[in-house]
């Protein structure tokens, strides 16, 4: 980043640096030519933050300057805080009315590109697309622009609409030199019908620790000293429905086989804890890496419930971990799951039931699907690999890492 003067006075926005206490993002430039991000983010979940947390870790690796402008959202704040110490973290505050936040969060960004200039920089969904691209033609940015959906409506709901809608904006604001990233291979599909142009697909990082677990796929029963079951899942679902089909799956497989454990592992809403709770699924509130590589090395089956779009970040990770996964139908999931040989796809919740049901029942296929699942992963989701991926995509000269931080 480029630019001499402070971010201080940057209006109704909360920044500081990832890891330290709230305060005014201080002056975050470097001399001309250093190499640079820009992660213009909007409204960022668990997986939209995929993408971005790997890329900021990555590149933090590597000595590389890196800014994020988003809006502030306390359900994700743990993500937040796990980004690198060096990132610069702007905040931009959000209000009952969805078009005040987005005009503030206008001003913010526009005030960004007047004093910095940036190598690259990274739309991440359709309004920060649509907020940017006429800023940076006013502005005549000289640095690279992509573009990431993450799982907006225009790719999902929308569909025919927002091929139209993108398509349009790139055209009207002169953005249409726009490199489009994908984080699934059918978001890549989209956007090559989109914007007709070719189409990069980078998929996320699973962080070391999923990779390095010991995987047991069960647990020792204290009482009785039998081995126990464990099905879980993890996350902090989007899918308002997900949270209604594991505890379905709980409540039917506990009748049937009483020494069957059942967890949701991560942060969740008071209501949905309370119900899970109430349903004889454990809720284990762990945010970070380490500790849910812990608790994913002794589950037996892992099933994933919430089929919201973007990069399903929970489920590679239990890849990497060694679990048998379970996976309710999306496109997302069958983008990382080969049906009947890195996991099962079920579309309807009898199914999952039932599959589940198979898997617990049948040990050698339980294991088969397990290491099958977690050589996918080792294939497609390394911090290594992803590095030398974002670096070639954001047009960087090779870097070494700096000294401890070879793992990022």
């Amino acid at each position: 980043m480029t630019g001499s003067n402070s971010l201080a006075a940057l209006p109704a926005t909360v920044g500081r640096q990832a890891g330290t206490s709230h305060g005014h993002v201080a002056k975050a430039g470097n001399a001309g030519g250093a190499q640079s991000v820009l992660h213009v983010a909007g409204i960022v979940d668990e997986r939209a933050f995929a993408y971005i947390g790997s890329a900021c870790r990555a590149l933090d690796a590597l000595g590389i300057d890196q800014m994020v402008v988003m809006f502030s959202d306390e359900r994700y704040r743990r993500l937040y805080e796990a980004l690198p110490a060096r990132t610069h973290v702007v905040y931009v505050p959000q209000s009952s009315a969805g078009l005040f936040s987005w005009l503030n969060f206008r001003a913010v960004l526009q005030k960004v590109l007047a004093e910095m200039q940036f190598s690259a920089v990274h739309l991440h969904g359709l309004m920060p697309c649509l907020i940017s691209a006429f800023l940076l033609q006013r502005a005549a940015h000289p640095g690279s622009v992509f573009y990431s959906p993450h799982g907006s409506k225009s790719v999902t709901s929308l569909r025919g609409i927002g091929r139209f809608i993108t398509r349009t904006i790139l055209q009207l604001t002169g953005a249409s030199s726009q490199v489009a990233v994908a984080t699934v291979p059918h978001e890549a599909h989209w956007l090559r019908r989109s914007t007709g142009t070719d189409t990069d697909l980078l998929e996320a990082a699973v962080d070391d620790a999923y990779f390095r677990s010991i995987h047991s796929g069960g647990e020792i029963d204290a009482e009785t000293g039998a081995n126990a079951l464990v099905v879980a899942t993890s996350g902090n679902p989007r899918d308002i429905e997900a949270v209604d089909r594991f505890i379905r799956l709980a409540i039917f497989l506990a009748s049937e086989a009483p020494l069957i454990r059942f967890r949701w592992i991560g942060d969740l809403d008071a209501k949905s804890r309370a119900r899970l709770k109430a349903s004889g699924v454990e809720v284990i509130a762990e945010s970070d890496d380490a500790a849910i590589a812990r608790q994913l090395a002794n589950v037996s089956v892992y099933v994933q419930t919430d089929t919201a779009d973007g990069f399903p970040i929970h489920l590679a990770s239990a890849m990497a971990a060694g679990c048998a996964c379970v996976v309710y139908f999306s496109f997302p999931h069958v983008d990382l799951i080969r049906h009947g040989s890195t996991g099962l796809v079920a579309h309807t919740r009898d199914e999952l039931i039932r599959y589940v049901g198979y898997l617990l029942e049948n040990q050698p296929q339980r294991e088969s699907l397990a290491q099958l699942a977690r050589s996918e992963a080792q294939r497609r989701f390394q911090m290594t690999e992803f590095r030398d991926a974002v670096l070639r995509l954001y047009g960087f000269d090779a870097v070494t890492p700096e000294p401890g931080h070879a793992h990022a």
